[in-house]
């Protein structure tokens, strides 16, 4: 656990200045059902949001303040918010979280246009200037590989009558000999909304979008996924010209598969995901206008996303299982950031439109029970937690067992297995794909006391195209 209150290192030329420290304490407003929300900042806040957790699993945010355009960082450790500001001005914010607890930020500098790249360095921030192209800038995103090293992408600007028109999508990452700058598509009209991961092998991943209408118009059109290797960026476009995307949201799951969220016409909430080199996509939700998306996968590989409804005026909260996909409307927001935390428990930091606050909320935990059917014989899976002391699997062989709501009875009970087992095969011939078996799955604590209970998993929905 790092000390939670420090001073800092503003600028370049490593001035010592007091950080910028408010103490908020943790307020809950009015809230759906089983999700908490809470007031971080009541002064008025931007978009470009970053939320990651810590290694103790508290959140940690950057993010920009409007008009004001400083850079803020913010905590939360026990029941209280500490806010630091990093720079006096800046805009599009990334965070990520090293092995040690260290933050380190990336932005835009404005009105310069350059990249800068903030360091905790234990008195403060450490604050470096990455790039100085005069037309850089705008939203960065940044990711640490194995050595802790930083991995930046960002875009390069050119100025049209209508303003600045995102032009070559840019890529800089430091080593031991310092910090390196290259393109990763030279000459084409491309690079607004970055979305950047490392992958176990430390190869970058990169989601952007094209542009349409260079120098006379400024819209997002094409998404495309680039991979960095040995001899330079290997390209997929992911949808066809004049599909008008917005907001590609990347991230990379436990075996290093590439999950990208998007919106399409700006009406249509889609998922991507990539499987032996081939892209499969899905329509998450179609009655927009949708905004400000964000993903995240758990353990079993299963999409979790974030984002605004135009339609409803609400965040929202996408989830998928076998069973498809499920939603919740949290209320007024938007611009989100979204982490998971254990069990499947969404956190999600957002902006109040209404009052311009920064906002974090948590939502319910969910435990995906999955489950494949090879050579006649069930496999199931699924994920675990600090909190579980066992596993209680149950089966039927009729598919309107187990109403939610219903404890299920112990003659369909299969197993009790400890919270260390994530997987079970079924013997002398249960879960045959021939007969309509249901699966249920009901982690309790040390008390016996159900935590929460799986999807129902039938098994006409075992395989499946997308987990």
């Amino acid at each position: 656990m790092r000390a939670r209150v420090r001073s800092g290192i503003v600028g370049t030329y490593q001035v010592i200045l007091m950080s910028v420290i408010i103490i908020v304490p943790s307020a809950l407003i009015a809230q759906p059902p089983e999700w908490e929300m809470e007031i971080v900042d009541t002064e008025d806040v931007s978009t470009y949001l970053s939320l990651k957790l810590d290694t103790d699993g508290y959140p940690n945010i950057s993010y920009r303040g409007f008009p004001s355009a400083y850079v803020r960082y913010a905590y939360r450790y026990n029941e209280t918010w500490y806010i630091e500001e990093v720079d006096t001005i800046g805009s599009g914010t990334s965070l990520t979280i090293d092995d040690n607890d260290v933050c380190h930020i990336t932005y835009g500098s404005t009105p310069d246009h350059f990249i800068k790249y903030a360091r905790q360095n234990g008195s403060g921030w450490f604050i470096e200037t990455i790039d100085t192209d005069m037309n850089v800038g705008g939203q960065t995103s940044i990711a640490l590989d194995s050595n802790g090293e930083p991995h930046i992408g960002y875009c390069r600007s050119d100025y049209s009558p209508n303003g600045y028109v995102p032009q070559d999508p840019k890529y800089a990452w430091h080593d031991t000999s310092g910090w390196h700058i290259e393109t990763i598509e030279d000459g084409v009209t491309s690079g607004k909304y970055m979305s950047l991961s490392i992958d176990s092998s430390d190869r970058v991943h990169i989601a952007y979008c094209t542009m349409v209408g260079y120098t006379s118009i400024n819209v997002p059109d094409r998404v495309r996924y680039a991979q960095k290797t040995e001899s330079g960026w290997s390209i997929d476009t992911l949808t066809p010209l004049n599909s008008y995307c917005t907001f590609p949201s990347l991230v990379l799951d436990k075996n290093d598969i590439p999950h990208i969220s998007y919106v399409r016409t700006s009406n249509t909430l889609w998922y991507a995901v990539k499987y032996a080199d081939e892209w499969k996509f899905e329509i998450v939700e179609d009655e927009g206008p949708f905004t400000g998306v964000s993903i995240a996968v758990d353990s079993a590989g299963l999409p979790h996303i974030s984002y605004h409804s135009g339609s409803l005026n609400s965040l929202m909260y996408a989830r998928r299982d076998p069973a498809g996909w499920h939603f919740a409307a949290i209320g007024v927001g938007g611009s989100p950031s979204i982490q998971l935390g254990p069990l499947c428990r969404p956190r999600i930091a957002y902006v109040h439109p209404g009052y311009d606050d920064l906002m974090f909320t948590e939502g319910p935990p969910s435990i995906p029970l999955l489950g494949i059917v090879q050579a006649g014989e069930l496999h199931l899976s699924w994920i675990s937690a600090d909190e579980i002391s066992n596993f209680w699997l149950y089966g039927a062989p009729n598919n309107s067992f187990f109403p939610a709501g219903m404890t299920p009875g112990f003659e369909n009970r299969l197993a009790v297995l400890p919270p260390a087992v994530t997987s079970w095969s079924s013997p002398n011939g249960i879960g045959d794909p021939d007969i309509e078996w249901t699966y249920l799955l009901i982690p309790v604590d040390d008390s016996n006391t159900e935590i929460i209970r799986s999807n129902r998993l039938g098994e006409r929905n075992l395989q499946m195209d997308i987990p």
